[in-house]
């Protein structure tokens, strides 16, 4: 072949002038150029094909949960601990309980005692006002009597009064008249003054007489009046007046009381506050009960009762039944690469059913050396990667030795 044969092939023409004629058709390098990128495409599609449809699977699979270590919150002595490997526990299940013998409970006392002296002070003006308030009854039952009594008193006073008020004035009446009559003798001769003048004294002692009888009778119908209204305006029948008085007198000394005891009360009630906080505050750092934030199997205990822990130590560790998930093992080829994200289908061994579930985590082997390792975004190549896969719907199992926490349960996975 020569360099225009040469070329000719490449312009993908026969080169007709520069070669003799063959004795078949010819074959055209186009020909043979499209063959060969067509049988690549069809192995490229069976191979894509075959990674697809024969997925790998996961023998190695097991079902695993979050490892949660309970600590000590404080410093002390474990008081109580209940925990046993392989226990199957509850959500909120009490597991140890941790003492402090060192908190300063001084304030606590104080407070004690503060509200103690205020609620006896409270009971102490309690007791003052039932007392007070006894005589206070008491004072005022005897002046309802006294009052009485002297209201009838001054009744029949007025009532006398009035009577000898009616005497006098016929008594000054009579004097007037005898007087006029003297006084016209006189005048006419017919008298001597010396009876005019005793007509004059008498009717002067009989009127002076009527006036202290008015006075008498209108002071006694005012105090009359006034004893009517409980009001004494003189010491009469029993001290009315001054029983009245000294039940005025306690009652404003129970308004006092009152205001005395509100006071005490609401010191007593804001210290039984602080008592309440304080208390509870000594008893969250003296003691602590720590439980399990959500159901699983205890895998290790640290701390029995009796054991001195420092904050922070590890008293157990407990495997979360609650969040179940399944590492495996997957065998990867060029096209069927697992990533995170990915659904997935679960099968566990004795399960009734397949779940569904969601790639949460591709990592490398070596990354159980080496935990720093970076997580694997995008694999490439055909090499066995390690992911963990987060369960989407719950499992259908039966009793385990576990009671139903299928942890260590081998399991299949394949990609949907």
């Amino acid at each position: 072949m020569n360099a225009g044969d040469l070329t000719a092939f490449v312009a993908g023409r026969p080169a007709e002038a520069n070669r003799p004629a063959m004795a078949g058709r010819p074959v055209s390098g186009v020909f043979v150029l499209r063959m060969a990128i067509l049988l690549l495409s069809l192995m490229a599609v069976a191979l894509y094909t075959m990674n697809r449809i024969v997925q790998p699977s996961s023998l190695r699979g097991v079902v695993s949960a979050p490892l949660m270590t309970l600590r000590a919150p404080i410093d002390g002595q474990v008081a109580q601990g209940a925990a046993v490997v392989g226990q199957n526990i509850a959500a909120g299940a009490a597991m140890f309980v941790v003492r402090d013998p060192r908190v300063d409970r001084h304030r606590e006392l104080e407070l004690r005692t503060r509200a103690g002296a205020a609620l006896e002070r409270v009971a102490a003006l309690d007791q003052t006002m039932t007392e007070f308030q006894s005589m206070m009854t008491e004072l005022r039952r005897r002046t309802g009597e006294y009052a009485a009594a002297e209201t009838a008193r001054l009744l029949a006073t007025v009532q006398g009064q009035q009577v000898a008020l009616d005497s006098a004035s016929r008594t000054v009446d009579f004097a007037t008249d005898r007087e006029n009559i003297l006084r016209q003798r006189v005048a006419t001769g017919t008298a001597v003054e010396q009876r005019l003048e005793e007509a004059v004294r008498a009717r002067l002692a009989a009127r002076l007489a009527h006036d202290q009888t008015a006075t008498e009778l209108r002071s006694n119908t005012a105090a009359l009046d006034a004893a009517r209204r409980r009001i004494f305006v003189q010491n009469g029948f029993g001290g009315a007046a001054y029983t009245q008085q000294k039940a005025d007198d306690i009652e404003i000394r129970l308004a006092e009381l009152r205001y005395q005891r509100a006071v005490a009360w609401a010191d007593a009630s804001g210290l039984a506050a602080e008592l309440t906080a304080e208390t509870a505050r000594v008893l969250s750092i003296q003691e602590v009960a720590i439980t399990a934030a959500s159901g699983g199997i205890v895998t290790a205990v640290h701390a029995a009762a009796g054991a001195d822990v420092t904050r922070g130590a590890a008293l157990a560790e407990v495997m979360d039944c609650g969040a179940l998930f399944v590492e495996a093992s997957i065998a990867t080829g060029w096209f069927a690469t697992p990533r995170a994200g990915d659904p997935v289908r679960v099968t566990l061994y004795g399960a009734t059913a397949p779940v569904n579930g969601r790639i949460r985590l591709v990592r490398d082997p070596a990354m159980v050396l080496d935990p720093s390792a970076a997580p694997v975004t995008v694999p490439d190549g055909q090499h066995t990667l390690t992911v963990l896969i987060d369960l989407t719907e719950p499992l259908a199992l039966p009793q385990t030795s576990r009671e139903g926490c299928p942890i260590g349960q081998p399991a299949s996975v394949r990609f949907r």
